[in-house]
């Protein structure tokens, strides 16, 4: 094996951080989208008239939730290369 081919070379265990660290971005959107879902599209003032301060939220967020996730999936499928087809 070459030099080049070490240097592109993913190691299990980076495979593994890369995949946690994908999950969490993936979560962590999901809820910050379920937390401002009850939001969405109102100005700030009169949603926390209206809300109040968010500090839990319900269901599964929104369209944006849905539409990160067919990518995500898109990205695994094709091994992290796709293309607009």
């Amino acid at each position: 094996m070459s030099s080049a081919d070490r240097s592109t070379e993913v190691l299990p265990c980076e495979r593994h951080v890369s995949s946690i660290r994908i999950h969490g971005c993936l979560l962590g959107g999901l809820i910050g989208d379920a937390m401002g879902a009850p939001r969405r599209g109102s100005i700030t003032r009169r949603s926390r008239r209206q809300f109040g301060e968010i500090t839990d939220f319900q269901g599964v967020g929104t369209d944006d939730t849905v539409i990160k996730h067919i990518l995500a999936d898109a990205i695994f499928d094709h091994e992290g290369h796709i293309t607009a087809d």
